[in-house]
């Protein structure tokens, strides 16, 4: 282009014009660069702080220790602690809106208190700067140890565009956080808030609170419930998960019920006696309705899996019906289902593990997951129960886990011959004939009368089409077996 411009304006010979020395794509574009990575909100602190740091008043000692920032809380005329993100940040609000915090929160005189609470504030900058608008208080139990706070941001109308900072303002009571200390594991903000799995086993009650008669510790990786005697002779032993809000209950938790319909508990109890003691469960939605699963526990045996669909519901009298959907909002587990404190003096019950699952693991290692235990009436908890049968389809000749079209060209043959049998080696033959000498054939199951019927074909269709099976139960094990590999 300048060129063009200086041979129509240029005077003189262009010969003596200096050399036009210009970028070579002068003129050109515009271009399209690629979108600036996304810088994930998900903080650990593992080795630094990663930008965070502390500002305002009543803070100090700012540091990280252990895989986790901390500072401590100190008296000041003005008391307004503010803890900062890193400049820069862009959150998509619309995609990202569920803020995790892991936090062990110094107050008062150190005591573990479910039943006090105090408040802490979440501010964002969404463009307008960080103002009391774009803002949401939290409150928290003090003193449980290093314990696990969800709030879904996107209840908050301004929670939207991009986020560049965020802000925790980690307390407010200016009268008892001082001469206590702070620390926080994690901060993220996450498009998903799961899983939900308290282990113990950083010794802490990780947010579970006694909510009755007794009172919980953490020693060696297993929250423990200490029986006491209620007042005026009530005994309600129970322990809660649910955070308290100002004035009311304010639950935190989110967990879909759809989604995660099992719950696993691993549990214990000391007791003087034998008798399986029997529990509770109680998990509320969003609706306030409450669901109920019963289970029993037999004292002095150890620790016991438990895995417990949660739609087997009881009904809960006064309250809104469970329909098994939703959101899950507030855990409650009652540690006694008994009329009275006698005889739980010296008890105390064990919880090593508590998870809200899809029923995809195998707790007790024996390759079936829980849900197909569950599903074919076999205990996952029971590493003794009968497990994955370790057998090969009838039509898989060559044993190699996998129906060939060759393979399924023999049942095929079965099926229009309709009927079959064995001869003495143990071979199925299409037609009439013996059947005392061989087990019937896997494809005959739905019923099981030495014919294939069409059904019982199309089924070993599509395990050949599958490319590969495994012997399983539960409900897709309609004969025994899943498509597929057994490693998924």
């Amino acid at each position: 282009m300048y060129e063009a411009i200086r041979d129509t304006f240029g005077v003189g010979d262009p010969a003596d014009w200096p050399v036009n020395v210009a970028p070579s794509d002068v003129g050109l574009g515009p271009y399209d660069y690629p979108p600036r990575p996304e810088v994930v909100p998900d903080w650990t602190f593992d080795e630094d702080a990663e930008g965070w740091g502390i500002s305002f008043s009543g803070m100090t000692n700012f540091r990280t220790e252990n895989g986790t920032i901390a500072f401590d809380f100190v008296n000041t005329d003005h008391f307004d602690p503010v803890l900062n993100s890193p400049p820069g940040l862009q959150i998509d609000a619309a995609r990202r809106h569920y803020l995790l915090i892991d936090l062990d929160l110094g107050w008062g005189d150190g005591t573990p208190d479910c039943a006090s609470q105090t408040m802490l504030e979440f501010y964002w900058d969404s463009g307008e700067g960080m103002n009391a608008h774009e803002r949401i208080p939290f409150y928290v139990h003090p003193n449980l140890g290093m314990h696990r706070v969800i709030i879904d941001l996107a209840q908050h109308p301004l929670w939207s565009g991009t986020v560049t900072r965020v802000r925790v303002d980690p307390g407010t009571d200016g009268a008892k956080l001082p001469g206590n200390t702070c620390r926080i594991d994690r901060i993220a903000v996450l498009e998903t808030p799961g899983p939900y799995t308290w282990d113990f086993d950083e010794n802490t009650t990780q947010g579970w609170c006694a909510a009755g008669s007794g009172s919980v510790t953490v020693s060696d990786g297993v929250l423990r419930f200490h029986y006491a005697a209620g007042a005026n002779g009530h005994f309600d032993p129970i322990i809660m998960y649910r955070y308290q809000g100002e004035g009311d209950a304010t639950d935190r938790l989110f967990i879909d019920a759809t989604a995660n319909p099992y719950l696993r508990i691993d549990v214990g109890m000391t007791h003087s006696g034998d008798t399986a003691v029997p529990l509770a469960f109680h998990f509320w939605q969003t609706d306030g309705a409450i669901g109920r699963v019963d289970f029993s526990v037999r004292p002095n045996g150890g620790i016991k899996t438990h895995i417990i669909d949660m739609r087997n519901v009881v009904p809960v009298e006064g309250d809104a019906a469970w329909n098994g959907v939703g959101t899950i909002r507030a855990l409650r587990l009652d540690t006694a289902q008994v009329g009275g404190f006698a005889g739980f003096e010296n008890s105390e019950l064990q919880v090593d593990l508590m998870a809200l699952t899809d029923g995809s693991g195998d707790a007790d290692g024996d390759g079936l997951t829980d849900r197909e235990e569950l599903e074919g009436g076999t205990d996952p908890g029971d590493e003794n129960d009968p497990g994955v049968p370790d057998t090969h389809h009838s039509a898989d000749t060559n044993a190699d886990g996998a129906l060939s079209i060759e393979e399924m060209l023999g049942v095929v043959r079965l099926f229009q011959a309709g009927a079959y049998h064995c001869d003495g080696a143990a071979a199925y033959l299409p037609g009439a004939g013996d059947t005392t000498a061989c087990a019937p054939h896997d494809a005959d199951y739905a019923p099981t009368d030495w014919h294939i019927g069409l059904s019982e074909l199309m089924r070993v269709v599509q395990l050949h089409n599958a490319g590969a099976y495994h012997p399983c139960l539960g409900s897709a094990a309609e004969d025994g077996f899943c498509p597929g590999s057994a490693a998924g």
